[in-house]
């Protein structure tokens, strides 16, 4: 059936005790960060009701940091019970993927649980016994089954950076290798195999839109010739399609045959198809592998709006917890800024891109895909989703 259009809920319902949790919704934002200025107008226009959490709780959010190290469960007793979760800050190592999940998991219970749960809690308590062997037996009933639980969709939004393994293929798909020594990776593959019908990664490529203007990029990528040689294909996602494939996840990936209409774009899911999607990673990109040559011969040395919102690539993202960061674009967190003023301004970019031409015999840009090196191949991903992306030209 189609996802029906009922009044979106902006802001979420909080309460001052940890008996009684806020309204269930359909998505919780873990982190609203710079994704959620493209998903929460999404998200209010098909009036899918959502919840979001910010460190601070500002804007109408509700305050919440993740801290892999604190056992205490009262942080997850103020979220509202979701069928979807998206996870914005990234997860690193082993561990964290396990402690997030489990501890939502532990204070949440879908609608249709909640009262049998509730009722083994009231046996505990009147049994009066405090023995472990007791809490044990209650904890395996209660908590037993939350890995196989489908009824919560975990979405966690990582980077295409991870496969960055040299292949015979010619393009790099999502079933290619990938660097399982990455603590993002680590984390990611936890994620999948704790909640193998319950979970999807979202590797996603650099960010740009709103305040990230790719062109003002220049200044972090190259400061030399040498750099310039360097330099291959870059792979991108405009911020509207992030939102898009986030949608295009919920409906193409649902566990109850809901489906929705993806901005002019029709998603029908069979009963019981939309979780065998999950317990994936996927690549999300605009379909294109951008030269980086190409891209610095039009751009010169910048120029584009503030620092191009490069420091959002690398760095504070998603509001969940410090560092947090999502996006594979290939730039540096090297302190260096450009806003096209200044030294930066003065590159000469477009005359070492026309040397390494002439020196590598390269008689016009793009080069060839054999001299960009890694490109991605998102395809299996928009398919599955039954969308396209919008945004298909860096700056357009």
């Amino acid at each position: 059936m189609v996802l029906r259009s009922i009044p979106s809920t902006t802001t979420p319902t909080t309460t001052t005790t940890t008996t009684t949790q806020p309204t269930p919704t359909t998505l919780l934002i873990l982190g609203a960060g710079w994704t959620s200025h493209f998903l929460l107008p999404l998200l209010q226009h098909h009036r899918i009701p959502h919840a979001a959490t910010t460190r601070t709780g500002h804007s109408n959010t509700i305050p919440f940091t993740f801290d892999p190290t604190d056992p205490s469960l009262e942080p997850y007793e103020r979220l509202p019970y979701a069928r979807s979760v998206l996870v914005t800050f990234p997860l690193r190592g082993s561990g964290e993927a396990r402690e997030l999940t489990g501890r939502y998991l532990r204070t949440h219970s879908a609608p249709g649980r909640r009262s049998s749960v509730e009722a083994m809690e009231r046996a505990k308590r009147d049994s009066g016994s405090d023995s472990d062997e007791q809490d044990s037996a209650f904890t395996a009933s209660n908590e037993g089954s939350d890995t196989e639980r489908t009824d919560v969709h975990f979405i966690l939004l990582g980077s295409s950076g991870i496969y960055n393994i040299p292949t015979n293929k010619s393009f790099t798909d999502r079933h290619a290798p990938y660097d399982r020594d990455s603590a993002r990776a680590q984390a990611e593959d936890e994620l999948l195999r704790i909640r193998p019908r319950g979970a999807t990664v979202l590797c996603l490529a650099g960010l740009w839109g709103g305040e990230r203007d790719p062109s003002g990029w220049v200044g972090r990528v190259v400061r030399s010739k040498e750099d310039v040689r360097g330099k291959g294909a870059v792979h991108l996602v405009h911020g509207v399609d992030v939102a898009r494939a986030i949608l295009g996840v919920l409906w193409a990936m649902g566990g109850d045959g809901e489906g929705g209409d993806a901005c002019g774009e029709v998603v029908r899911v069979r009963d019981g198809e939309g979780v065998r999607r999950r317990g994936q990673r996927w690549i999300v990109c605009d379909l294109r592998g951008y030269d980086w040559w190409d891209l610095f011969m039009s751009w010169g040395s910048g120029g584009g709006k503030g620092d191009g919102g490069t420091s959002g690539v690398v760095s504070s993202y998603g509001d969940g917890r410090e560092g947090a960061g999502v996006g594979d674009a290939g730039i540096p967190s090297n302190g260096l800024f450009n806003d096209g003023n200044g030294d930066d301004a003065k590159l000469p970019v477009r005359k070492w891109v026309l040397e390494l031409m002439r020196e590598e015999d390269i008689p016009a840009l793009p080069r060839s895909r054999e001299k960009l090196g890694r490109v991605l191949d998102a395809r299996e991903f928009w398919e599955t989703v039954g969308m396209t992306p919008e945004h298909t030209r860096a700056g357009g």
